[in-house]
């Protein structure tokens, strides 16, 4: 279980990894494009001043990607998650997220762990459900890439969605708390 937890994590991890290396590379599209142009003029005092522009601002994300990797590596585990309450369902069912997990993959987008505990009088086989959500705070709805299921004879399930459906978000609902919580995290709102 911690195993599936901390490769799934990792995956979480670089596939954010690669979101804002690629952010990073659109935002810096004109200093691509000003070495292909000098280059392309074949200015020699110009093309050691743009390779000197690449690597100052290439190396602060490369070094800070490169103890993320590091870090990232001894830290994640899952019993080092703090959960933090938010809510319980009609079903008596108790939510939590994971306030560290909260990151935004675009401006308005932002995605988060949450565990979810079944009641133990409820008729559900279910026994925990630890879910990455997806949630878009312009347009007010969700979607859930991945899902761990446990079930109460001991088995577990992991579910992962390529390209789920979006879905809306209930009015005076835990999820519509947990949009609350998300997006109150968002910067550029």
């Amino acid at each position: 279980m911690a195993l599936n937890q901390k490769r799934r994590r990792l995956q979480v991890f670089f596939h954010l990894i690669l979101s804002y290396i690629l952010q990073w590379m659109y935002n810096n599209y004109n200093l691509f494009q000003d070495i292909h142009n000098t280059i392309q003029h074949k200015a020699t005092d110009s093309i050691m001043k743009s390779i000197m522009k690449i690597f100052v601002k290439i190396l602060p994300p490369f070094l800070l990607f490169t103890c993320m990797v590091v870090y990232s590596g001894s830290t994640i585990k899952a019993e080092n998650v703090k959960w933090k309450y938010y809510a319980t369902g009609g079903d008596y069912t108790k939510h939590y997220y994971d306030p560290q997990s909260i990151v935004f993959t675009s401006a308005h987008v932002g995605r988060v762990w949450e565990k979810v505990i079944v009641s133990e009088t409820s008729a559900y086989l279910t026994k925990e459900i630890r879910a990455l959500r997806e949630i878009d705070c312009f347009r007010k709805v969700y979607r859930t890439l991945e899902m761990h299921i446990e079930y109460r004879d001991g088995s577990e399930q992991e579910k992962s969605y390529p390209d789920p459906k979006w879905l809306d978000i209930t009015p005076n609902s835990w999820l519509e708390t947990l949009y609350e919580i998300v997006c109150s995290k968002n910067k550029s709102r």
